[in-house]
This record gives structure tokens, sequence and C-alpha cells, in this order.
């Protein structure tokens, strides 16, 4: 009923749930329980049994499009209970239901968990409960392996694993500093660094659990085929990738200029030709389709070559013709000039028209005499042929004639009774001029502009004539005015682009999107090998160059550094320690000697003022288990910082006697030799510090010389 009449009958009073006499306040709040209360519940079957659930395929079925389509809709939500299960629910369908929900998680990471809690507008305790629920996907070493496997090596996906890396590592420190306007460092940066560290610390301890695995056991051909194998897909998929994006920004940015970048990148052949060119357009991703619309739109001989081969890269054979051009204008975007639409409309009812079967039992059929001699073939596109009806009556589908082959004469509408499934057409101009026709009944149907609206009979009345000088059937035409009343035909173009608002997301026109390409795309493949019993190899690796080239070491010397609380501090530390692990372990002296220097620099700069403060001993524990661990990779420069790191404790006094004490060199005389090297410590020894009055405090997380280290 509309909200200005208020329907009073029994029937309405008793389908309101007792809400009519309630408050707006009693109703949102019944709402919010109801809602809580079917999330509380899924979640339960879900957790107890999911691994059941994942069995039946009626179920996955359900899962993969009302419950994700839900879960989606309800993170728009306002009440944080309502939203903590949201996120709840979607973490079990990660763990129960990947294989069969990669498409939907990809959004669900994008557009749900990502998206609130970068969003400035969110309140800080849905940031707050994104970035919990983040962290938690982070603590999952499989996890993050998988996502790096299925979604950064999927040239048709997102890099879920590198955006989230990224996210981390720029929310990990307010971009304003510690002090600054909007809060400083709290507790929505340590969730972020936190799970950065997550995924740092579960790659270390892996690499550090396989140090001293034996290199017999590696050269093992059957331990290490199937792996190297598997590896080695991955690597050719991620430079397929690499190579796709690559080409998509050098079109997107100059069409006319990018064909030599095309055929270096091995994407257009050389010399190029109109078919391999048309296969780019098709099958690229990241394109921009208003830039691909307008490629195919142009008049130059080259351009109209690929735009007869791209349409016939499209499946036709048996399809409406609004469904034909529902599926032909989701692959690019319809250019604004008339001139270029007529272009791209030809082409397109030519390819339409051939690919549907002849009509062989008359003057347009081109019978057998055809192709004899002295009788020039028939332009395929001036043959009659049958053209689909866009609704198929239901009781036909299994009858003898409803599919009528391509080689009968007559057509389904000969079957006495039954209802004509399509229809005679003379040649592809009834197509060309019907498509154009469809275009303009779309805009008028669904444009916000057009306030008087086009009548089924108004559309059949100007389409007469079309079909070389005849009629169309007016049931094929009505078929076609509905179908668009119904179904707006809507271009990619159009649909809300990624990051966009949640709230215009979630429509039936995203959704569907979403299904069909869940349809195409691999499905999610499972870490079926156990982490702790595999060495780390080429998806480690290159997961460990994702996150370096996500520039980590920056933010965790500013969490060093700049923020007071010394368990953050300690936290950055162990970070670096495990980027010193993990590049060790793949053999990047470099990288690790990086570290270590910072480490050591770290040490110096905190005791510089001759009191060891916690920060320096949190940073000379690292040193010193990094030095150790990593001694053979050592260069001489990081030894002289390593040697300062020993006089900067001799110089506190910290050193063993053993270490310090050593008799002099003495000449033939017995007389000490004069020393070539004075040594002085960078500030005055503790002997020469005035002693601090009794019950005078130092900073706070300081120590005096000579006090244990932590």
């Amino acid at each position: 009923s509309s909200r200005g009449s208020r329907d009073t009958s029994p029937e309405s009073a008793s389908s309101d749930l007792g809400l009519a006499d309630a408050s707006a306040m009693d109703r949102e709040d019944l709402c919010t329980d109801t809602h809580c209360l079917g999330l509380s519940l899924l979640n339960v079957a879900l957790e107890s049994g999911g691994d059941e659930i994942a069995r039946s395929d009626e179920l996955i079925c359900v899962i993969q499009d009302d419950i994700c389509k839900s879960l989606l809709q309800n993170s728009r939500t306002d009440s944080l209970s309502v939203l903590s299960l949201n996120l709840r629910a979607i973490f079990n369908l990660f763990l129960h239901f990947k294989r069969h929900l990669k498409v939907q998680l990809e959004i669900f990471f994008t557009s749900v968990h990502l998206k609130i809690a970068a969003l400035d507008t969110a309140s800080y305790e849905q940031r707050e409960i994104a970035l919990e629920s983040l962290l938690e996907f982070c603590r999952e070493p499989e996890l993050m392996l998988e996502l790096y496997e299925n979604y950064d090596c999927d040239f048709r996906c997102t890099d879920l694993f590198q955006t989230l890396v990224k996210f981390l590592v720029t929310s990990s420190f307010p971009s304003d500093g510690v002090q600054g306007v909007r809060g400083g460092f709290n507790a929505l940066h340590r969730l972020a660094l936190s799970g950065l560290l997550s995924i740092l610390h579960s790659m270390a301890l892996r690499c550090e659990g396989h140090r001293h695995f034996r290199s017999e056991e590696a050269a093992k051909p059957e331990a290490l085929t199937p792996v190297s194998s598997v590896e080695t897909e991955l690597q050719r998929k991620r430079e397929q990738k690499r190579r796709l994006a690559l080409a998509a920004r050098t079109f997107n940015g100059e069409p006319s200029k990018s064909m030599s970048a095309l055929q270096s990148l091995g994407l257009v052949s050389s010399p190029p030709t109109p078919e391999s060119m048309a296969e780019f357009l098709r099958h690229t991703p990241a394109l921009d389709l208003r830039v691909v619309g307008e490629y195919l739109a142009k008049r130059h001989d080259f351009n109209g070559q690929v735009r007869k081969a791209f349409m016939d890269l499209f499946p036709f054979t048996g399809l409406g013709v609004v469904e034909a051009l529902r599926m032909l204008l989701s692959s690019f975007r319809l250019p604004g000039e008339a001139q270029l639409i007529e272009r791209l409309v030809e082409d397109f009812a030519g390819a339409y028209y051939v690919k549907q079967p002849p009509v062989l039992d008359g003057l347009g059929g081109g019978g057998a005499d055809s192709g004899a001699e002295g009788v020039k073939p028939q332009d395929p596109r001036k043959m009659q042929r049958w053209v689909p009806r866009e609704k198929q009556p239901d009781e036909t589908v299994d009858g003898a004639n409803s599919s009528g082959s391509p080689g009968s004469g007559g057509g389904p509408e000969d079957a006495a009774g039954e209802a004509p499934l399509r229809v005679k057409m003379a040649n592809s101009d009834t197509i060309f001029v019907l498509s154009y026709s469809i275009i303009m009944l779309n805009t008028d149907l669904h444009s916000a502009k057009v306030t008087k609206k086009m009548t089924d009979a108004e559309f059949i009345r100007n389409n007469r004539g079309i079909d070389d000088g005849k009629d169309v059937a007016p049931f094929f035409l009505r078929d076609v005015y509905e179908a668009i009343r119904d179904e707006e035909i809507r271009l990619h173009g159009d649909a809300p682009v990624e990051g966009g608002d949640i709230e215009n997301v979630v429509d039936d026109f995203f959704w569907e999107g979403i299904l069909r390409r869940s349809e195409s795309i691999d499905e999610f493949s499972t870490t079926e090998r156990l982490l702790s019993e595999t060495p780390p190899g080429a998806s480690e690796r290159d997961m460990l160059q994702v996150i370096m080239d996500c520039a980590p070491m920056p933010t965790l010397s500013l969490c060093y550094e700049s923020v007071p609380d010394v368990a953050v501090a300690a936290q950055a530390m162990v970070g670096f320690q495990d980027l010193a692990k993990l590049s060790a372990y793949f053999d990047q002296s470099e990288s690790v000697n990086g570290l270590v220097r910072v480490m050591c620099q770290y040490f110096i700069k905190f005791s510089s003022g001759g009191v060891l403060s916690a920060k320096s001993q949190i940073a000379l524990r690292a040193a010193q288990k990094c030095a150790m661990q990593h001694v053979l990779l050592l260069r001489e420069a990081e030894w002289r910082v390593v040697l300062e790191v020993l006089l900067q404790l001799w110089a506190l006094d910290l050193l063993p006697p053993h270490l310090t004490e050593l008799d002099d060199f003495a000449g033939a005389d017995g007389r000490p030799l004069k020393s070539l090297a004075e040594l002085r410590p960078p500030f005055p020894r503790p002997d020469e510090v005035p002693h601090a009055q009794p019950g005078g405090g130092g900073a706070p997380g300081e120590a005096a010389p000579g006090a244990p280290l932590l």
C-alpha cells in the first residue's frame, strides 16, 4: 500500500505483526533484534554444520545468491550489533564455502571490510569492528596464501592480498602524526598494525621452521615436482596479469598509439590482424569500456575490420534480439554520437542475423542450386532466416517442433495449436532497424527525463514495414517491448564502480552481474598441502615482494620512533625481525643488511644521551638476534655499525671486563707502547657524570647505566 493512504482492513492489521501502534523507535529496535537473531542463527548453523552444508548443491546455491546478497545489504546498517554479526557470518563463509564463493568473497573484502574500515564518514566503532574482522582474517596463514594465489594471480580478479597489505600499511600510523588533530595514534592504528604484523609473523615462522631442511630431501623429484608445477603455473598467471594490466593502461591512455606496445606484450599479433585485436578488446579486463566503444565505432578501415571480427566473437545463435543486445552492450559503452552508434548497430545486425538458421522453403532460402555453376551465391545477410522470440513458451520446450532444426523447411508455427517460437525475417536490415528502435525504446522507458512513456501499441506502430516492406509479427514486437519494459538494457559503464557507495551497489543489476561473473570464473583453489610441513616457495617469495612494494619499513619506523607506548615500539621491532627472517630465507642479503643497520642505528640513537631507554633496549635485543642469525650475510658496512654498537655499550659501561680490560702491548724496554687510536666515548662516562639527587626520577621508561637489559 502507498504511504499516503492507510489500509485499515483486518488483513493489514494482522500482517503488521503488531507494529501499527508501536512507536517508530520500537519498530526500529524490533527490526534490529530480528536481524540480530537471524544472523546469530546463521552463524550457529555455519559454525556447527558448515562442512555438512557445503556438501549440498541446493544449499550452496542459496548461499551464493540469497544469503550473500543479504549479507552485502546488511553491511549498510548503522547497528553495531548487526554489523558485527554480519562480518562474523562473512568470516564463516570464508572458512567453509570459499571454494564456491570466489567472486562474492572478493566483493565482501572490497565493498564491506576495506570500505568500512577506510571510510571517514563511518563511525569510529564501525571502523573498529571492520578492522577487528580483518585482523581475524590476517591471523589465518593459509587464508593469506590462498588470497594471493586465487586473486593476485588471476587476471580477472582484484589484487586482494596486495590491496589488503597496502591498506594495513597506510592505516598503521596516522597521516598527520601522533599529535595530529584527528586523534593521533589510536586503537584503529593499533589494529591495522597488528594485522600487518600477523601476516609477517606467520610467514616468518614458516621460513624459520624450514631454514635447516636437508637439501637432499628437497631435491627428491617426488617431493618437488607437484609443488614446482603449481608454482610455475601461478608465476605464469601472475606474469599474464601484469602484462594485461600494462596493456589495459596503455590502451586506455591513447588507443591509436598503443599498437606497438600491445604487440611487444604479445597480446596482438605482428603484423596486427583484426581478429587478434578483437580478441584483445573482448577478453582483456580493466579496459575503459567507453574507450573500447569509441575505438570500435571509428571510420578507419582497420577499425571497421576489428568491429566485424569483434561482433563475430559473440554466441548469438538462438538468442532473442534483446538478449543479444544485452550481451553485446555489456562489453563496451555505446558512444553518444548517432553516426558512431549506427556503425556499431549495423555490424551487430549482420553478425546476429547470419548466426540464425536460414529458411529453406521458399525464394529466400538459397536452395541447393545456389552454389551451382553460373549461379551467384546469395549474400547470407539477404537470406530469409528464423529469428527467435524473446519469450519461449514452456510447454513447447520438449515438443517435436519446438527447436525447429535449421534445415527444416517450415517453422514451429506450422504445428497446429502451438505458439510460434520464432518469426521469418527477410534480411539483416530488419534487425538493424529493430535494434536501433530497441535502443530508443530503452531510453524512452527508463530515462527520468521522459515523462510520457511509449506504449506497446506505439512501439508496434513505429516499426511498421521494417521487414522489407512487410510488418513484423505484432506478438514478436510486443515481446520485445515487454522485455525492455521489465528490464532495462544497462551498460557495464552504468554499474557502480568499485569503492562506490554501498547503498547504490546492491541492486539487482549489480548482483546479476556478480552471479554471471561467478559462473565464468575459475573456482577458488584451496591449499591442499600442510603449511607446517611444506617449505615456503615461489608464492611466499612473491608475497614478500608484494609486501616490500607496499613499503612497510617507513611505517614500522614511525611506529617505533614516534609512538610513546613502548609496547607499540616492541611490536614494530618484531616486524623488522620478521622482515629480516623472510629476506634471509629468500637470499635477499641487501634487505637483511639494511634491516640490521636500522636496528643498530636505533639503539645508538635512543641511547646517545648516556641513558639506556626502554626503546634502546628493544632495539639492542633485536639487533643482537638478527646479527647472530644472519651473520654470514652481513657486509663490511654493517659490521662497522655493529662495532659502533659495541663502542656505545662500552661508553655505557655495559661491556663485560674480558672485553674491555686488555693488557697493553709493551716495547723491548718494558714500557707500554703508545696507542695509535684514542677511543673516546660519545658522551661522558658514568663515573664522570654528577650523581643525581636522591629521589630524582629519570624519564619514564628509562633505566640507569648498568641496569639489566630487557
